[in-house]
């Protein structure tokens, strides 16, 4: 077996490891008894997906992936530590915010690889691409961000 094939099969097996740890800890976060284990179990979850993604071939930009994440897991962390815990719906719909504008912002980034690489004819396929759902997470963005900023009025 080549060492390409068996990194494959090594990262899906981790992905579908990861799947499960999340349902696993999905499920235990519909108990208040046993919500902080659910909450361990797909942080675990996470925490695998995103060490795998280092094994894809491939695979370039350590010098900004690195500090990215290093710079989010500290200002996720600070502020987790900061909020009040009356204050989380808010800090929950920002972080989804942030999320859905991570995502638009990949998506605008891929739309502009492929427009580039595309000749005038070829448009049709860029229609069917993934990256024509770039207004997608953009609408989630600005909803997430909207919500947080009605819920802090509200509780104000």
């Amino acid at each position: 077996m080549s060492a390409i094939a068996s990194a494959d099969v090594l990262i899906q097996v981790s992905y579908f490891l990861t799947a499960v740890l999340f349902i696993m800890g999905l499920k235990r976060m519909s108990s208040p008894v046993t919500a902080r284990s659910g909450i361990l179990w797909a942080g675990a979850g996470m925490l695998v997906a995103t060490l795998v993604t280092f094994l894809y071939p491939g695979m370039s930009n350590y010098e900004l992936i690195i500090p990215a994440i290093v710079v989010g897991t500290s200002l996720a962390w600070w502020s987790g530590k900061r909020v009040a815990m009356t204050d989380i719906p808010q800090m929950i719909a920002l972080y989804n915010g942030m999320g859905g504008g991570a995502a638009a912002a990949i998506a605008a980034a891929e739309l502009r690889v492929s427009r580039s690489a595309l000749s005038p004819s070829s448009a049709a396929s860029l229609a069917r691409s993934p990256s024509a759902a770039a207004p997608l997470p953009s609408a989630s963005c600005r909803a997430s961000f909207m919500a947080a900023c009605a819920s802090a009025g509200r509780s104000s």
